[in-house]
């Protein structure tokens, strides 16, 4: 780790809280993370988060770090994710609901139909102890498209 990153709580440091708060950019690992705004309804709260990968170690990487931030620490389901690689021409996709059935490929859909490659999307969900229904896909579909404009607008 960079020796400017002083630990706050446990592995929550300076850059981590900066990211989660303000949905900046994380150059710390090497990584450019862009973060969308959070939703919340009825308790429940979503935040997506989408950066650029280019091999299967470093969507590990990016899952990683977004895994160690205090927020998804907190969360019942930390890492909804997609991605989508190019290797040798060929491309590699794969996808996780971390527990919230269906999720990951819904990710996995919104990066096929905008022709993301290169591309990992994740989202926290904090559950918020009320069920959503149908409401809890709009809202991850919502901020993990939010997250990628973010990356798109920071030219990555």
């Amino acid at each position: 780790m960079y020796p400017y990153l002083r630990p706050l709580k446990g592995n929550y440091s300076i850059i981590h809280r900066l990211i989660f708060q303000r949905g900046l950019v994380n150059d710390a690992w090497g990584l450019r993370v862009a973060n969308s705004p959070s939703i919340t309804d009825r308790r429940s709260k979503f935040i997506g988060h989408a950066c650029r990968v280019a091999s299967s170690s470093e969507v590990d990487e990016a899952l990683q770090f977004i895994r160690a931030s205090k927020i998804a620490q907190k969360a019942t389901h930390p890492a909804i994710n997609a991605w989508r690689i190019e290797v040798d021409g060929k491309i590699i996709e794969g996808s996780s609901d971390d527990g919230e059935a269906n999720a990951g490929q819904l990710l996995l859909s919104l990066l096929r139909t905008r022709n993301h490659t290169s591309h990992l999307v994740a989202v926290t969900r904090i559950y918020g102890g009320k069920q959503l229904g149908g409401d809890r896909f709009r809202h991850i579909r919502t901020v993990a498209a939010e997250s990628l404009e973010r990356l798109k607008d920071m030219g990555l």
